[in-house]
């Protein structure tokens, strides 16, 4: 599951209460916009029974991405595959090993409006060509801030 949070800190309450209404709680969920900016300040952010993956904005006001993922799923972070373009790009990337097939990588990306779409394209394309090149099943999802009428 994705969500736009637009801002963590007051509604972690809410994104608990909305996991625990459901009738089997999710195994990943990618926030964009938690506007957390200052490193080491996730660890007040933390569900039970979920690792933290995250990255903040340290210079500006806004953007952040994260992921939830289930403490029980074999997983490590993809720093490698993490992004943050100031004010372009950000990304957060993991990678879930599985005991038949292929492993599978899940990103998280926040793409700020009104930016240069080019230079996004760009470093989006490069890191499809990196994960394609591994051969692995990957999801992808976030808010790219794209008006696919004006391409």
């Amino acid at each position: 599951m994705h969500l736009n949070i637009r801002s963590i800190r007051n509604k972690l309450d809410s994104l608990k209460n909305l996991n625990d209404s459901l009738n089997k709680n999710l195994d990943i969920m990618g926030l964009t916009e938690t506007r957390l900016n200052k490193n080491g300040c996730e660890q007040y952010y933390n569900l039970e029974g979920y690792d933290y993956v995250g990255i903040n904005r340290t210079n500006k006001k806004g953007g952040g991405v994260c992921i939830y993922i289930k403490e029980q799923l074999n997983h490590k972070n993809r720093e490698d595959l993490t992004t943050n373009i100031e004010d372009i790009f950000e990304s957060v990337f993991i990678e879930i090993f599985t005991t038949i097939g292929k492993n599978i990588i899940v990103g998280v990306i926040y793409r700020p409006p009104n930016n240069k779409f080019e230079i996004f394209e760009n470093a989006m394309n490069e890191l499809l060509n990196k994960i394609d090149s591994e051969n692995k099943i990957c999801y992808l999802m976030g808010d790219f801030n794209i008006d696919l009428l004006q391409l």
